[in-house]
């Protein structure tokens, strides 16, 4: 399940329509919570990894961001995402959960990938 929060739909639209201000999706962090996504979630319920960085890209009217966590990174039983504007503070603008979990150790790394789908009303 993934929902934009409140926040994350204000800077989508901002961003659309080229007003300043408007935060993009810059970092993914991963949690083992079990988060329930809402528009006005500000945090995973409990965070795990740092926020990595993410590459984004767009094809077709479908966003894509993805990012790498090292084998040092994410260790756990993972159930959460969220997407955020920064490194540290900033703002979520995007989560949800992972379905199935993800179990990573050590002896892997993890790429998490999100898609945004835009459609035409």
């Amino acid at each position: 399940a993934s929902l934009k929060t409140s926040v994350g739909l204000s800077n989508m639209a901002k961003l659309t329509g080229g007003v300043s201000g408007g935060l993009a999706i810059a970092y993914i962090e991963v949690g083992t919570g079990a988060l329930t996504p809402a528009a006005g979630t500000t945090a995973l319920t409990t965070p795990l990894s740092p926020r990595v960085p993410v590459t984004a890209s767009e094809s077709g009217g479908i966003l894509t961001y993805e990012a790498f966590f090292t084998n040092s990174q994410a260790n756990g039983t993972l159930i959460e995402w969220a997407a955020w504007s920064a490194l540290t503070g900033g703002s979520l603008l995007d989560c949800g959960t992972l379905t199935p979990s993800v179990t990573k150790t050590s002896a892997s790394v993890l790429t998490v990938t999100v898609t945004n789908t835009l459609t035409a009303a």
